[in-house]
């Protein structure tokens, strides 16, 4: 069998030989699961204001599109329930 030298010690660039393909879609899960988050959050915000007009929503607005997973979290476990109870 005969195998050209150029091709014995070359590895192809699109394939890491030390990052294993599944955490490609691990990281890709995640990414789309904090996209998803940060707009679902960014829609109750939104439905909030209209209910209750204020600048408060406006930061949080900000929040979650400056720091989205964490923004998204901290509006639906603080933010939600004091928006909710203020009305």
């Amino acid at each position: 069998m005969h195998v050209p030298i150029a091709t014995l010690g070359q590895v192809d660039p699109q394939l890491n030989p030390l990052i294993p393909a599944w955490t490609d879609i691990a990281w890709s899960s995640c990414v789309a699961a904090a996209v998803v988050l940060a707009i679902l959050a960014l829609v109750s915000i939104a439905r909030m204001r209209r209910r209750a007009p204020g600048y408060g929503d406006l930061l949080w607005g900000a929040l979650v599109v400056i720091v989205p997973v964490f923004g998204a979290i901290a509006w639906f476990v603080v933010g939600r329930r004091r928006h909710m109870l203020q009305r």
